[in-house]
């Protein structure tokens, strides 16, 4: 049995197109085109009759016509708003666990390089902004009192 082997698609630019159309302008037969750009006969043929654009020629309405057919841009967007927060099917809450907690503060309140986040409180599930102190990286380890844990060096002690 043969095997079938897939033809990787080439990707060709406004350029390509527009050197397409100026040919085609100028005489030169669908043939002659496609041997002189390298460009497959169909491909040259779809262009020039307008039944098609390199997908790098079209605009950014075009390539959202042609990859969501069923919803507008407009529509896609208030999907996308609808469902952020507590209106998703699958936001839990309350009821959700430490490693989600720490991601969603992450995301929501980034902290520049090296700072930490300090909880007021000492409790790290409490991710309310009043609760939250962004300090350096020395200063926090001096508020939580895990300086006093290092020997001259910056090692940590021995509990012994």
């Amino acid at each position: 049995m043969s095997q079938i082997t897939r033809v990787k698609r080439r990707s060709y630019s406004e350029s390509d197109f527009n050197n397409v159309l100026e040919l085609r302008e100028k005489g030169l037969s669908q043939r002659q085109i496609s041997e002189k750009l390298n460009i497959p006969a169909r491909t040259v043929y779809s262009w020039y009759t307008g039944e098609r654009k390199p997908y790098k020629a079209k605009t950014k309405e075009e390539n959202m016509k042609a990859h969501s057919r069923r919803h507008s841009s407009e529509s896609i967007e208030k999907m996308r708003i609808s469902a952020l927060g507590s209106k998703n099917p699958l936001w839990k809450g309350d009821e959700a666990k430490e490693p989600a907690i720490r991601s969603r503060l992450q995301r929501s309140m980034p902290v520049p390089k090296g700072s930490d986040r300090h909880h007021i409180n000492g409790n790290g599930l409490n991710s309310d902004l009043s609760n939250i102190l962004i300090l350096k990286r020395r200063e926090h380890m001096i508020k939580d009192g895990r300086m006093n844990r290092r020997d001259k060096k910056g090692r940590f002690k021995s509990k012994i």
